[in-house]
């Protein structure tokens, strides 16, 4: 995947888009957000029961339009209840950025982010950061998939003698979109508690892993490790979990 580094992050290009009638997208328009939407987004049920969904209210509470759907106006006609068919699609690293840059856009760059208490001195101060300071990389072309390679990997040392030695580095994501999540939205949730969010996700969006041949992990080495790729995919669409 080829892509450019953006140094003014939050343009009006999303950074991997969504494909609509079969064209690329990914242009946006935000609209400021009220002090009607804030007491909206401040759900405490919402977040707590269903936590993508809350994001995508925000999102919808956000955008104007997106690949030049309208997205406010629809969802205000819902009474606020039914999320635009368009927003299912985006990834969830596009409704992510989403968020932050509808901060940036309504509130300005800055945001608090952590208050803490010197052990020293014991003066309360809050860390503030720059959301101008990050880097967005924006993809060049349509990605469905994310092909990773790490530098070590692991060397298999299990009972299966058909896989004993190999290395694998090389792992295959598909990219998981909103509605994707707020499918299993109640075992994101756990996760989130729990503290293993992105391992969890890791394992929700793992199509395939590949050794340094070329040779796709075998079903069996796959059950041994406990990284049960496909059923993984089925249990966790419908909100269970994975023995």
């Amino acid at each position: 995947m080829d892509s450019e580094v953006v140094t003014s992050p939050f343009l009006d290009q999303l950074p991997l888009g969504l494909v609509v009638n079969n064209t690329w997208q990914r242009h946006y328009v935000l609209r400021e957000l009220t002090s009607g939407d804030v007491g909206k987004i401040h759900d405490a049920d919402l977040v707590r029961k269903a936590p993508v969904e809350w994001m995508g209210r925000i999102v919808a509470l956000s955008l104007e339009s997106l690949a030049e759907e309208p997205v406010y106006e629809p969802y205000r006609k819902s009474e606020y209840t039914k999320l635009p068919d368009i927003l299912f699609s985006l990834p969830m690293s596009d409704a992510s950025y989403l968020m932050v840059a509808s901060h940036v856009f309504s509130y300005g760059p800055t945001i608090e982010a952590m208050r803490f208490t010197c052990p020293a001195c014991r003066q309360s101060s809050v860390r503030k950061v720059d959301l101008t300071m990050l880097t967005v990389d924006r993809a060049t072309e349509p990605v469905s998939k994310l092909d990773i390679e790490v530098p070590k990997g692991f060397t298999y040392r299990g009972e299966y003698e058909g896989a004993r030695g190999r290395v694998y580095k090389r792992f295959v994501f598909k990219v998981p979109t909103l509605q994707e999540f707020i499918k299993y939205q109640e075992r994101f949730s756990k996760a989130v508690q729990a503290g293993d969010v992105n391992s969890y996700i890791l394992l929700a969006s793992l199509v395939d892993v590949y050794d340094e041949q070329g040779q796709t992990m075998s079903p069996e080495v796959r059950s041994m490790l406990g990284v049960r790729i496909d059923q993984a995919q089925h249990h966790t669409l419908r909100g269970e979990a994975v023995a």
